[in-house]
């Protein structure tokens, strides 16, 4: 009769449950990599960001296992999606820029911001 030790038993039950889940992580690591290379962020400022090795990044986008991928996950597609969002207001601003622009030079009005995203007319 073979007895089997406790670290035997925790080894052969990491094992199978990395192999269960391995096809997951690398979709998962594969799809927020190719999202942070599609904004033009490198691995070094996204690990930076998120308070975490570069290494430990790398392995989390190869599907390797890394502990807290749970965590490692939601504040990787929190920072892209901060980004992202980011972006958008940056054109949001723009936008309203270009607009204020062309209502000065239609009117001849001078208009100044209110620090809350509107703006008043200062004559």
């Amino acid at each position: 009769m073979k007895t089997v030790s406790i670290m035997e038993t925790k080894q052969t039950e990491k094992a199978e449950f990395i192999a269960r889940n391995h096809s997951i992580w690398v979709e998962k690591g594969q799809r927020l990599q190719q999202c942070r290379v599609e904004m033009g962020f490198s691995a070094t400022f996204v690990a930076e960001k998120m308070g975490v090795s570069r290494s430990t990044l790398r392995r989390f986008e190869q599907g390797q296992p890394v502990k807290r991928a749970d965590m490692l996950e939601r504040s990787y597609t929190l920072l892209l999606s901060y980004y992202s969002h980011c972006d958008e207001i940056d054109l949001l601003y723009l936008e309203i820029m270009k607009l204020k622009t062309a209502l000065q030079q239609a009117t001849g009005e001078e208009f100044q911001s209110t620090g809350e995203g509107s703006y008043y007319l200062l004559n």
